[in-house]
Order: C-alpha cells, then structure tokens, then sequence
C-alpha cells in the first residue's frame, strides 16, 4: 500500500500488515522528516528522543503523524481482510480504514451508527449522527479516523461489505472562506455546533461563523447551514515555539460574517445544551441561546461634499461623502480630467 504524508498533522492507516511491524521500521524511509507518532493512548515514537513506546503496529488501528515535509510512505506485507474485527476499547480511540477502497463514512459506521458520538478526520471534517451531519463524505483508504462511541464499554467492529448494496459517498468539499485564512491544523481540535433554534435570529446561506482567540486569532471557521451549522475549532499545537492555536480551558469567542453586508457582528452564547464555551482537547460542545446585535441593513441616506452639501447635478467636489442609516461613512475620491 502506497500512502500520502502530508507536512504537518495527519492520521495515518492501513490495510497491510507489515512484515516488519515495529513502527519504526514501518516508517524507516520518512523517519528523518518524522517529528512524531502517535497512538490513541498516547504512546509516541519520537526521534528527536531516540524514543518508541509504541513498539508493532496493531492491525486496525490508525496513528497520528506530524512531519515537516510531504511524502509517500509505501507498505509491504499481507493484506489484512476488511472484515477484519477491530477491538474497540470504547469511548475514543484512532481506527483504521480497512478497504482498499473509497466508501460514504455513514455506510462505514452502520454497525456502530446508533452507538457512535462523532467520527472525524485528520482535518476536523465530522461524521455527527445527533444532528445527520457527514462533512467527511468517503472514508479514504490511507487515512486513520478518531472515533468516540457513547459508551465506554468495549467493542468489536468490523467494517460493512460496500458492493452488498452499500453505496458510494461523495468526498466531502473543503469549507474556503471569503475573508479569513483557513485554520491551522494543529493536531488537536474540538467541535461546537449551533443548531437553528438556538439563534436569536437566523443568519442566511453565506453568513460564515468565525471563532478567534483573544488577539484576533481565527483558530475555527464554518458556514451557516440549516439545521445546525458544527464549527471545528483547533487547539494550541505545543510542539511549536509559538501560539497557533487556543490553549486548554481557553475562552471561545464567536462572531458572525454577514457576507451580503460584508459587516463582522459579535455573537454571545449564553447557555449550553452540551460541554462549555472553553477549549478542551477533543470537546463536543452544543449551544443552547445566543444573544447576538441584530444588525438591520445599511442603507444610503444622502451623499455630500466634504463641507456638508448635498450633491446636485451643479456641485462641483473632487471628494463624495456617502452617507449611511448605520452611521457609517465611506469617502470617494472623484478624478478629474
């Protein structure tokens, strides 16, 4: 099996078992662009510090990788069937895609649907059986996916067959916003959603949700959706010497892009119907009401000259004063021939 790296964060999988199952083998040809592994339990293999307590590779379950540069890692080994029982030590955990093709994340989580909390993907996108939400869209051999199920109890999975009347999922697009940069994948994250009766009043298709940290910091974005709009929002990555992210029990702090304005609102979630307004690492948070600065439309009053004359067909001024209900005013320079 032939998998992508890519620099940064990421989880890995993979339906090969290695003939040399010691991560470290398993990862030879990439391990000096390896700044660290890890597994759901935390175990590490960190070269920095000569050090591996993660020691083989257990069949169906995924890793967490984070490297400074893109690469392909290629695997050799038996293939490990995808009907493979994967032993699911309740509440989260990394697990591995065993087909060795793309398949809808929904269908994968059959067997477990009813039980499954979230399932996410190394870049935040989520599988939410509470609210019918899948920004996943296919499973993708390769990659490894966290896992929470409602009770911590353990179980075994095993993936449903897809060509027995199974279908193929879309992949899931990729959220690009209008006004910020994209968020920075960190390797840790948590997930918020706002659903529909929670606003005060209901934004539009287009409005975007934005979450900063205290300096301006966008740290998670999402657009407005019916129903319930589920904001990723990134944790501070410690590995790095400077802050990229929020620390635990850091407050969130939400605004509302309001794109046919183009007018940024503060929002204030004051009640919780799940978790709190503060980071935690792999937090599920759901909103209970919000209070926000409703915001009626701008309009223009009248446009003047720079001493306050209201513009005529006569008025000769290089400078215009457009005048708004909001109490705005936008300055426009006339050019003269």
């Amino acid at each position: 099996q032939t998998i992508y790296i890519p620099d940064g964060w990421f989880m890995f999988s993979t339906y090969v078992d290695p003939l040399y199952p010691d991560i470290e083998d398993v990862v030879e040809s990439i391990y000096d662009d390896i700044i660290i592994v890890k597994d759901w339990e935390g175990k590490v293999l960190w070269p920095l510090f000569g050090m591996n307590t993660i020691g083989d590779m257990t069949p169906g379950e995924g890793y967490q990788i984070k490297s400074t540069s893109p690469n392909t890692l290629v695997l050799e080994g038996d293939f490990i069937p995808s009907n493979y029982p994967i032993s699911h030590p309740g509440g989260w955990f990394i697990m591995a895609y065993l087909h060795q093709y793309p398949a809808d994340a929904v269908e994968m989580m059959d067997p477990i649907y009813e039980d499954l909390d979230i399932l996410k993907n190394y870049a935040g996108q989520v599988v939410w059986p509470y609210f019918g939400f899948n920004t996943i869209g296919n499973m993708v051999p390769g990659q490894g996916y966290q896992i929470k199920t409602m009770n911590s109890i353990p179980l075994t999975y095993t993936y449903p067959d897809t060509y027995n009347g199974g279908r193929l999922g879309e992949f899931g697009e990729e959220f690009i916003s209008r006004k910020y940069q994209k968020p920075v994948n960190t390797g840790n994250n948590m997930v918020v959603a706002i659903p529909d009766d929670a606003w005060d009043y209901t934004p539009e298709f287009g409005d975007e949700i934005v979450v900063v940290d205290e300096e301006g910091l966008v740290v998670g974005n999402a657009p407005y959706t019916a129903n319930a709009s589920v904001i990723t929002i990134w944790g501070d990555d410690i590995l790095n010497d400077y802050k990229d992210g929020l620390r635990v029990n850091e407050k969130l702090n939400f605004k509302l892009f309001k794109h046919d304005q183009n007018i940024v609102q503060d929002i204030e979630i004051n009640s919780w119907d799940e978790g709190s307004g503060f980071y935690s690492v792999n937090g599920i948070s759901i909103a209970g009401s919000i209070q926000s600065n409703v915001l009626s439309e701008k309009k223009l009053i009248k446009i003047t000259d720079l001493i306050g004359r209201e513009i005529t067909a006569t008025t000769q001024s290089t400078v215009l004063l457009y005048i708004y209900s909001d109490g705005s005013i936008e300055k426009q320079y006339i050019m003269q021939d």
